[in-house]
Parts: structure tokens; sequence; C-alpha cells
């Protein structure tokens, strides 16, 4: 059900002190589904991260799960040399038990309220990309509406084979405007704005340093305004 392409996301350092984006995402992700009776599934397609092995911490962080209702860990390993998000999150979705799914950044914190509007929309055969907040800095819990964020979404497997899956672009931004007009083409979208539903500060120069462009980002105004150039 929950999927997400890493590389090197689980410790780093800023300013001397730690920054660990992804098990905070999974301590969030295992304590909204306590006292559920949600059957959960965590696929992570996994660039052979070396900051902090997901064998070494990921397991454990999951053994969380006994007040879970079925919940499974999977990962899936890519060696290839360029991170993609797409591609990820389209091989995490090929390898999963089950047919609702929710694409989820490694860098966010998912509360009850993220999970329950999400799976709502699927029952009544619609997608969901919730809006998330950004924390706006280290150390800080103030955060902004983040409006222009698709990067989340809940959709059945037939939506995300029916919009042509992710595009699996070796450079950072455009994925989630387009996997989100894909599925705009098809099928009806609720934006939950759940207070719980945040992203992590990191350091910005983060964005798209694993792939083939590291450079090359795409803005949201710039996908606006050129749609004769999109790739």
């Amino acid at each position: 059900m929950l999927f997400r392409s890493v590389k090197n996301r689980s410790r780093g350092t800023c300013s001397r002190r730690p920054v660990v984006l992804f098990p905070n995402c999974v301590a969030s992700i295992m304590e909204s589904l306590k006292g559920t009776q949600i059957r959960a599934e965590l696929v992570v397609s996994d660039w052979c991260s070396t900051d902090w092995p997901l064998q070494d911490w990921l397991p454990e962080a999951c053994g969380w799960s006994a007040g879970c209702v079925g919940f499974s860990l999977q990962v899936v390993e890519i060696r290839d040399q360029y991170f993609s998000v797409g591609k990820g999150r389209n091989r995490a979705a090929t390898a999963a038990r089950y047919d609702n799914l929710f694409f989820l950044d490694a860098d966010m914190l998912v509360c009850k309220d993220t999970l329950t509007a999400g799976l709502m929309s699927l029952s009544k055969g619609r997608a969901n990309f919730p809006v998330p907040r950004y924390i706006v800095s280290q150390g800080n819990t103030r955060n902004i509406l983040m409006p222009t964020s698709k990067g989340n979404c809940f959709v059945t497997r037939d939506m995300w084979r029916e919009a042509g899956t992710w595009k699996e672009w070796e450079y950072w931004g455009p994925e989630d405007w387009a996997f989100c007009d894909a599925i705009e083409e098809t099928t009806t979208v609720d934006r939950a704005e759940p207070v719980g539903f945040l992203h992590q500060w990191h350091p910005p120069e983060w964005r798209g340093r694993h792939t083939r462009e590291p450079d090359h980002h795409v803005s949201k105004q710039w996908w606006e305004a050129n749609k004769e150039k999109r790739p």
C-alpha cells in the first residue's frame, strides 16, 4: 500500500545536527496504523543506500507493527546508477501485494487522517493527492501549506496503469505533476489537507543530488507555462 523510492535519506547531518528523514517517516507510518483495521504493506525501492543501510534499521522500525493488522515489509533493490523517483515507484507498485496504492515521499510525516481520507476517496472511486505542510527550517515546528505539491497520492492499481504509470525521468521535479495530470484525465481527484501531513525540512541541495542531472530542476511555474515544451 505504501511506496517510496529512496537513496540515502535515512541519516544525514546539517549544521552538525542529525537529519533522519526516512526513519521519521517510517515511525509516523507505524504510529498512524496502530489501532486501525488497515491492512498495509510498506514497499521501498532502494538504490543501495549507504548512509544507513536499510537492513540495519528498517525491519526493527517496522517491528512496531505489533499493533497493526496484517502489516508487511518489502524492499525492492535497484542497482541502476542514477536515481529516479518514477522508476522506484513503478517497481514498488509492480511488486506490491495490494491494489490500493499510497505513493509517499521519504521525507514526509503522515497521520491517521492522511490514511483515512485517502482510503475514503478510493472507496468512492476517486484519487486523493493530499496537500502537505512544509516545516520551514531545521529544528522548527512552524509549517506552511504546499498547495502545488502533488508528489504524494492515493490511487488504485487500475488508476496507476490507466495513467501510464510514473514517468521515469532521471532528474528532479516534474514527474509528480505529470502523473497528477494523467490521473485527472480519467479520474476525479480529491485534495485533502490533513493537519498532521508534513514535509520535513532538509537542505535544498539534497533535491536531485543522486540523479543523472542533479542541477536540472523543473519548477511548477515552468511546468504550467510551457506545456508545449514538456518532456
